[in-house]
């Protein structure tokens, strides 16, 4: 019997159906008129093509990845019909490696295209591995002569119906690039026979350029996906947005934002980043000056939840562990503020251990919502009462209050990057050791260039360390699991990001499993 994609696919799709119509539906009955400050919350593309952005002059030519680029056509062009497995530690030398083979087959000007599927937009964009399945298939189904390229493929692969699907594609002269760490590559080849008749590894060491590219640099696109969706759908209007450039104070540079009616309302810190208002209509020709490293929207902030004797606070409390009762040592509370009078922070002799507070929300530096100094009771509190039931992991600790959520809770990127630059800039003054932030914002740009990304890899850099919560965004509306949902910046590798657990009630550390409403990942990584 003849493989079809076609048929193989519409099983996967009718079972999604009516899921589908639902979430259509309701996006209906939630849209509105647009605001005079665009509003950015279309959802990004499931797949980019790779071959127009060459012919674009979008990807940049990287003469050192030849070597690798000549491997992987020499696998795309032989009569081998295992599709390659592009295997490396660094998933940006991945991608690279593909966008040059996209850039070389462009200037030979190559018929069949080479497309990308943005998997964890794949994932985020979906409410269930049905509807992710049936996303990746649609992709494949529109055309069946392209090279696609699917990064994390083990995590694809496990989907319903895409081993078959997959299959089906290469059958009818489809080819597939497959991106993947050593060990999900490993463990997909030992647990899935398919996977391993179907593929076969290109294994590659990572380059010293592209590890200072990936630590340091920009990828991809300079517009963020969000920002490129506005423009795409022709809205109108100004943007609130964050501008990241290493021409901050060249003069040509203020003359192009002047030119395009693009105002500077604030300069955070001292490496380049800048809070606009922009025309939408102008972001192209800012996009395509050489002059920028990448914008995008000045997005919300918002407290999120955390997650007691299976975390250790209770051995912490009993003096079970020694020489961790923090003194000394300055934790930078990242949220509403902090109670100044809380008797739960004061040292033995009545003195504060909250030894600097300050706001960036214009609404003062009182707690008046509660989140922070929750936060900071759990880190840092001192308070006996109920067999100290009150004191925190750290006691003894110095608790510094930085304020970017305002009295609602509420808060935005611009305050949220102003507080970690004051934290960089007074971390020896204040002994900053670690940063807790309990908030965050939703994850859209990959952490090479979300402006909250690199600040935070500015701050571990600098020595101290910074604790991210995973956001409660793990279950929808109806109970189904959410994935992609991690937020920024806890999808930055340089944070240690928490999500939540059940504990079921008991003291035994086996039995917990991630609670159901915990962001899960794969972390965003649009670009």
């Amino acid at each position: 019997m003849r493989l079809s994609l076609r048929s193989t696919t519409r099983a996967v799709k009718t079972l999604s159906a009516l899921l589908l119509y639902a979430i259509v539906f309701s996006n209906v009955l939630v849209t509105g008129a647009t605001a005079a400050v665009v509003t950015l919350v279309d959802q990004e593309s499931n797949f980019t093509d790779l071959t127009r952005r060459a012919h674009e002059g979008r990807i940049s030519d990287r003469p050192e990845l030849d070597a690798s680029v000549q491997r992987l056509i020499a696998v795309l062009s032989s009569v081998e019909a295992r599709q390659p497995v592009l295997v490396s530690d660094s998933g940006q030398e991945l991608g690279l490696i593909v966008e040059q083979t996209a850039l070389r087959q462009a200037s030979a000007k190559a018929e069949s295209r080479v497309v990308r599927v943005e998997v964890n937009n794949l994932f985020s964009s979906s409410t269930g591995a049905l509807e992710a399945a049936a996303s990746f298939a649609e992709i494949l189904e529109e055309d069946a002569s392209a090279t696609i390229f699917v990064d994390q493929i083990p995590t694809i692969f496990e989907l319903p119906g895409v081993a078959e699907i997959i299959e089906a594609f290469i059958h009818n002269g489809g080819k597939i690039i497959g991106g993947s760490s050593p060990a999900a590559y490993a463990s997909a080849v030992s647990q899935n026979k398919n996977f391993e008749r179907l593929f076969q590894a290109l294994e590659f060491a990572n380059s010293t350029e592209t590890a200072t590219d990936e630590k340091h640099g920009f990828r991809g696109d300079n517009v963020s996906s969000d920002i490129r969706a506005a423009i795409a759908s022709g809205r109108s209007g100004r943007l609130e947005a964050i501008l990241q450039t290493s021409n901050h104070s060249d003069p040509a540079f203020r003359s192009l934002l002047n030119q395009l009616d693009i105002r500077v309302t604030e300069t955070i810190g001292t490496n380049g980043l800048l809070v606009v208002n922009a025309p939408l209509s102008s972001i192209e020709q800012l996009s395509v000056s050489g002059r920028i490293s990448y914008i995008s929207p000045n997005r919300a902030t918002n407290a999120t939840g955390h997650v007691e004797v299976t975390t250790g606070a209770t051995l912490a409390r009993a003096g079970a562990m020694t020489g961790g009762s923090g003194a000394g040592i300055g934790i930078a509370i990242v949220d509403s503020g902090i109670d100044l009078a809380h008797n739960g922070f004061r040292k033995a002799d009545g003195s504060s251990r909250i030894t600097a507070s300050v706001d960036f929300t214009s609404n003062g530096t009182a707690d008046r919502y509660g989140h922070g100094t929750h936060v900071a009771g759990l880190a840092a509190g001192s308070l006996d009462k109920n067999n100290g039931a009150y004191r925190g992991v750290a006691p003894e600790a110095n608790l510094v209050s930085v304020k970017v959520l305002d009295d609602e809770g509420f808060g935005q990127t611009a305050w949220l990057l102003n507080g970690l630059d004051w934290i960089l800039q007074n971390r020896e003054q204040q002994n900053i050791r670690i940063v807790n932030l309990s908030l965050g914002t939703t994850a859209i740009d990959t952490w090479t260039n979300d402006p909250l990304c690199r600040k935070v890899r500015e701050l571990t850099e600098a020595g101290i360390v910074v604790f991210a919560a995973a956001g409660n965004l793990g279950r929808g509306e109806n109970g189904e699991k959410v994935y992609g949902a991690i937020h920024s910046p806890g999808n930055s590798p340089h944070a240690i990001t928490i999500g939540a657990t059940n504990s079921f009630g008991t003291d035994n550390r086996g039995d917990d499993v991630v609670t159901t409403y915990t962001s899960r990942g794969p972390t965003r990584s649009s670009y």
